[in-house]
């Protein structure tokens, strides 16, 4: 018997090593939906470091979720859950001939941009391109030059480009939308949108940390765009009983330092984690509730990251 509780032991010992030891490789790699899911729980305030049962309780039932929204980021042609795919790559390769993702950003070149694109409009009604990397707006313009030389519709052609991006990141944000509302029993598609955009954004800076200074962490949008983006959707979930708090949470972002984009994106994603279930639970605690969805103790919520 003791000699068993002995062997336990050691074995115990021996995973937490290797653990130890992959956990560098697996963060070289990027993070995969698992990672990025663990983030999404997280900053729901779903997870909790003491209590086992109740994140993997909270996990199982949400990961559908993240994965969809996971899948939508990073699948070029997503299919969902019913086996349908959207056949995004191939419409625009269908709509654009001369333009193809550029290889040494990866798949991050294509829905690595601003979940609110949908919505960011100019005052023609032309889709702005603020939410757009730099990265993509460069390879954009050198593959139809590749094709069309110093063709004097680049500009058209470009805003087509954005209508057509537009466009399919409508589509697939009602999906998310709508499947956010589902998941967690929401009221109201407003607060369904805010909540999902937050997601989004996370797995983003999740890309950030694990890519920066690598091309394809260039190609996914800047993290002061995510930061401005993440800050209206949060600032439309706070309850005017709760103005405190998110200035509190205003003023540690200002506070952050900028020493490198990973940086950056892991002190964001931290304060994230700290701060947004403390706004979510206020309001959304019976709504989880009847999705058998837990938050973390209160006391484990506000000393979060």
């Amino acid at each position: 018997m003791i000699y068993l509780q002995k062997l336990k032991s050691k074995i115990s010992n021996y995973l937490f090593i290797f653990i130890i030891l992959i956990l560098p490789l697996s963060s070289a790699f990027g993070k995969n939906d698992e990672g990025h899911s663990q983030d999404m729980l997280a900053v729901l305030g779903l997870y909790s470091k003491n209590n086992f049962f109740l994140t993997e309780d909270n996990q199982n039932k949400i990961q559908p979720l993240f994965t969809k929204i996971n899948n939508y980021i990073d699948k070029l042609n997503n299919i969902n859950s019913e086996g349908i795919t959207d056949n995004f790559y191939d419409k625009l390769k269908e709509e654009f001939p001369f333009f193809t993702y550029e290889k040494k950003y990866t798949h991050r070149q294509i829905y690595h941009w601003g979940f609110d694109l949908d919505t960011d409009l100019t005052q023609d009604d032309i889709p702005s391109d603020d939410q757009i990397p730099e990265t993509l707006k460069q390879t954009f313009s050198e593959k139809f030059q590749d094709m069309y030389g110093d063709a004097d519709w680049i500009e058209s052609e470009w805003y087509r480009f954005l209508k057509f991006l537009r466009s399919e990141q409508e589509k697939r944000n009602d999906s998310l939308i709508h499947y956010t509302k589902k998941s967690l029993g929401l009221k109201f598609n407003k607060d369904a949108r805010d909540i999902t955009a937050i997601l989004y954004y996370t797995h983003l800076l999740g890309d950030h940390i694990e890519h920066s200074g690598a091309s394809s962490g260039e190609a996914v949008l800047e993290v002061r765009k995510i930061v401005n983006n993440v800050n209206k959707h949060l600032k439309s979930l706070t309850r005017s009983q709760q103005k405190d708090l998110y200035n509190k949470y205003t003023e540690s972002i200002k506070r952050i330092h900028h020493y490198s984009d990973s940086q950056y994106a892991q002190d964001i994603l931290n304060i994230l984690k700290k701060y947004v279930p403390q706004i979510l639970i206020y309001q959304f605690d019976k709504e989880f509730i009847k999705k058998g969805l837990r938050f973390c103790p209160a006391k484990e919520l506000q000393k979060a990251a």
